[in-house]
């Protein structure tokens, strides 16, 4: 009778997604889980958004998927992809109710996992070369966003103005545009480019050829998972992060929750974001079944704040638009070579890295009291031991690292598996100040991955049946100076996080996050003072086979020791509709008031493909959005996205060459985009 339970399972229908792509992203990445310390989305979610999203829209086939394919997924590590395989290897899947019978994977990864593979045949024949390179799936897409609203900068300026101040004239129209080209043949074969202007930059002019912004990746996985190689655009994880950060270590209640993930990783760059990758070439061996080795070598150039021959700040924000962003676009070059070797255990896996860096031109910051053991010189390095092992209901996975002058980075993580439906994290990491680390990124608290000391407690439970709770307390200490604070800066961060699902297509959704953190007082050097930060938010689901429907209640309050209390709340609502294969329909509205941009609220808002994204609001307004996209014949797909925002208690939004001299910020985006299939003879 057990023998025939996953023929049993193959035979019930089933809707491809067990949870929407809105409702994934809110339950993934979590109230505040995206942002800083003053409420920015980071590159980091930015980054993991718009990957998640490229995933979703080309799932992997559970049949033909290899454990590395499985492993770009951020809430699959190598456990739970080890396990997938070998049940494929065993009987195959004949439908995804068959992931009830993989054991290490919890409920959350079967409620996420459908967004993201399907059951698909097994490839038996192997195609010619010619068929692989050139006979695969083809997709062409382009979104154009605008703005029904002008911008100081793009208002006409003389040529006075001009001379007198050139970084508030923007030198493109209010325009953007990004266009996208992709070839994929299974997991084999891929490649792309990605083309971006950003609105107030110019289109085939001062040095835009057209674009401001041109990515391309080639990319070659052997069957088997053999070997791998990237030419082009790439990005590289390893470890916990601590040499090459992973983008996916977007918060601690990922962590606390099991999203989490180990080992070496070369991805193509395909996003949007136009400074986390390296440009040049990366290729990974697997020698036997044990060992595995990864190189890579970039050249890329950077852009730079100067004085003279010195970089003084190196720009991360990718923007071109004015004559001095032009002027510090591409003003240094950096060479990056470095590798990585893994063993893999019985128990676990041990690899080591090492990487060195070369500046073209002298980098040395200006002096402050919060940068004294910045990056400065020529030439930096950095070596790292990653391990990973787990045994029975353990699992313990740490990083130790050292910078080329041997200052120490370090961090463990381990997860104590009671049940199926209980499991406890606790996560300590060590962060010298003096810690140089050009690429990391780990589980931290300030946005450098140095001056930190902090210890992570977690949670994770069904103590009922539908009902999920995931939580965590951070303690954690930033030893020496940092932008906002002279002295030491301490801290709290707890969060909890309750799911209930008892019925198909409702649940209620509870997050409350509380964090405590020292920051200097304005005007006195010598004083710090605690600012205590509450978010809460309460959202209902409710999903029928063709209309759902999101609503949500959300709180802030921050409350400074020296200073004014400032609060926010936010009613929001937000809807799918799919009355057809063919047409998709999404909308959403809010009302929000706060006293500030410190009690600014969240809310995802739907979205054309590779929109991403999650805004914020503050002040006293109205917002709302429209969705519609429309599958046509021959293989098109277009999408329209209208968006209005309305400020009761402003009459200008935003200031300096970013200035809207109204209440009103309305825009409209377009897209599309074409899939086809090469004919195969």
């Amino acid at each position: 009778m057990l023998a025939l339970l996953p023929a049993l399972v193959a035979a019930q229908p089933a809707r491809r997604d067990s949870i929407g792509w809105g409702e994934f992203v809110e339950l993934f990445f979590g109230e505040g889980a995206a942002t800083g310390d003053d409420g920015e989305t980071t590159a980091e979610l930015l980054a993991a958004y718009e990957t998640l999203e490229e995933l979703h829209a080309d799932p992997l086939n559970l049949n033909t998927a290899t454990r590395a394919d499985l492993m770009r997924l951020p809430f699959i590590d190598a456990a739970k992809a080890d396990s997938i395989v070998a049940y494929r290897d065993r009987r195959g899947f004949l439908a995804l109710g068959e992931l009830l019978f993989v054991r290490p994977l919890t409920y959350r990864d079967r409620l996420y996992l459908p967004l993201f593979v399907y059951v698909g045949a097994r490839e038996e024949v192997r195609p010619r070369l010619a068929q692989r390179l050139f006979g695969g799936k083809y997709e062409v897409e382009t979104r154009l966003d605008i703005p029904l609203y002008r911008r100081d900068g793009n208002r006409p300026h003389t040529r006075s103005q001009i001379e007198k101040s050139p970084g508030s004239v923007y030198l493109g129209n209010g325009l953007a545009n990004v266009t996208r080209l992709r070839y994929q043949y299974g997991t084999e074969w891929a490649w792309g480019a990605t083309f971006q202007k950003d609105a107030g930059e110019p289109f085939a002019a001062e040095g835009c050829v057209p674009f401001d912004y041109n990515s391309f990746y080639l990319q070659h996985r052997a069957r088997g998972d053999r070997y791998e190689w990237i030419a082009g655009d790439y990005e590289v994880r390893t470890g916990l992060g601590l040499l090459f950060g992973s983008g996916f270590f977007l918060s601690k209640a990922m962590a606390a929750g099991g999203t989490w993930r180990q080992g070496a990783m070369l991805k193509a760059h395909t996003s949007s974001e136009e400074n986390a990758f390296f440009r040049g070439a990366a290729g990974r061996l697997r020698i036997g079944r044990r060992v595995e080795v990864a190189a890579f070598v970039s050249y890329r150039s950077l852009d730079a704040s100067f004085q003279g021959d010195t970089v003084l700040t190196l720009q991360a924000s990718g923007l071109h638009r004015t004559r001095p962003e032009l002027d510090r676009k591409d003003f240094a070059k950096a060479w990056t070579a470095g590798g990585r070797a893994a063993y893999r255990l019985a128990l676990g896996e041990v690899g080591l890295t090492a990487y060195a860096t070369h500046f073209s031109r002298l980098v040395w910051p200006t002096e402050r009291f919060y940068n004294a053991h910045y990056f400065r010189g020529h030439a930096a390095s950095g070596y790292a031991v990653d391990y990973a092992l787990r045994r029975h209901r353990w699992e313990v996975r740490g990083e130790l690292a050292a910078d080329r002058r041997l200052h120490i980075g370090y961090t463990a993580q381990a997860r104590y598996f009671v049940a199926d439906e209980l499991q406890f994290y606790l996560q300590h990491r060590h962060l010298s100040p003096r810690f140089v680390s050009l690429y990391g990124h780990t589980l931290q608290e300030s946005s450098r991955c140095a001056n930190e000391h902090g210890v992570t407690l977690g949670v994770a439970a069904q103590p009922l049946y539908g009902l999920t709770v995931t939580a965590y307390a951070d303690a954690f200490i930033l030893p020496e100076a940092v932008y906002r604070n002279h002295q030491r800066t301490r801290g709290l961060d707890a969060y909890v996080s309750a799911e209930l699902r008892r019925h198909t297509g409702r649940a209620w959704t509870l997050t409350y996050r509380y964090k405590a953190k020292e920051q200097g007082v304005t005007g006195h050097a010598d004083l710090a003072q605690f600012v205590h930060t509450h978010r809460a938010t309460l959202r209902l689901t409710l999903s029928g086979r063709r209309l759902s429907l999101h609503p949500a209640l959300t709180a802030s309050l921050r409350q400074p020791q020296t200073g004014g209390t400032s609060f926010g709340w936010m009613a929001s609502v937000r809807t799918a509709w799919h009355p057809t294969a063919r047409w998709q329909a999404g909308g959403f509205a809010a009302l929000f008031f706060s006293d500030d941009y410190q009690s600014a609220l969240y809310a995802y808002e739907p979205q054309l493909l590779r929109q991403g994204g999650i805004p914020s609001f503050y002040y006293h307004g109205l917002r709302l959005v429209a969705t519609l996209r429309a599958r046509l014949p021959w293989g098109l797909e277009a999408g329209i996205r209208a968006g209005s925002t309305h400020y009761f208690n402003r009459s200008e939004i935003s200031s300096g060459a970013q200035r809207i001299r109204s209440s009103w910020k309305n825009d409209v985006s377009l897209q599309l985009r074409w899939r086809f299939e090469a004919r195969r003879r």
